[in-house]
């Protein structure tokens, strides 16, 4: 079973990975297992049985111990994609400097390719907005400015928001749906507020 690189960017999200780190992951998931979670490396069989998409090995002790503490069982557990991804979340820790250490993202020259193949799927992939509107299941559109806005959702982006319940422009003015320009209703009753104190305020200070 081959998974899609939409498919391995959810559960890299799922697991708790941020938007750009989290297709970063795909890229390595497709040098790692060409997307495969079940694929077993054995490379150095000594030294690594390595483990589903991002190849958790689990030989390693530390990475064995790291585990265990988070409640992941090392070995056939790993072929479950979720659990997987949440491995690979511990090994990051939040880290940039990790994924180098743990899948060499940045070694060039080495007979085996790792930052030449890394960088080649990284390039090819969708970009993180479009691999986000996948996730959230929310369409993606242009907000006429080069931006782009996930609506329904009332998330923002290119500094506009399309909730369904009003419009917000980039100014920060709120237009009712369906309502004609000029002061709303909650408008017009503020302002009426406001004069009628102003009246009480001149009867109070010069009298009948």
């Amino acid at each position: 079973m081959v998974l899609s690189k939409q498919q391995v960017y959810n559960f890299a999200r799922s697991a708790g990975f941020p938007p750009d780190v989290a297709r970063q992951m795909v890229a390595i998931a497709q040098r790692e297992s060409s997307l495969n979670p079940r694929v077993v490396g054995t490379l150095n069989a000594e030294k690594e049985t390595s483990y589903g998409l991002w190849q958790i090995n689990t030989k390693d002790a530390g990475i064995r111990r790291l585990l265990i503490a988070n409640g992941i069982q090392p070995g056939e557990a790993l072929f479950d994609p979720l659990t997987n991804a949440r491995a690979a979340f511990l090994l990051w820790g939040g880290s940039a400097r990790n994924l180098e250490v743990s899948w060499y993202i940045n070694r060039f020259g080495n007979k085996y390719g790792y930052a030449e193949k890394y960088q080649a799927f990284l390039a090819a992939l969708p970009s993180v907005d479009e691999l986000e509107a996948g996730y959230t299941g929310l369409p993606l559109v242009t907000d006429g400015g080069g931006g782009q806005v996930f609506d329904g959702g009332g998330q923002v982006d290119g500094g506009q928001v399309f909730d369904g319940g009003g419009q917000v422009d980039g100014g920060g003015q709120v237009f009712e749906v369906g309502a004609e320009d000029g002061p709303s209703a909650n408008q017009a009753l503020v302002v009426a507020l406001a004069a009628a104190g102003l009246a009480f305020g001149l009867a109070a200070l010069f009298g009948d």
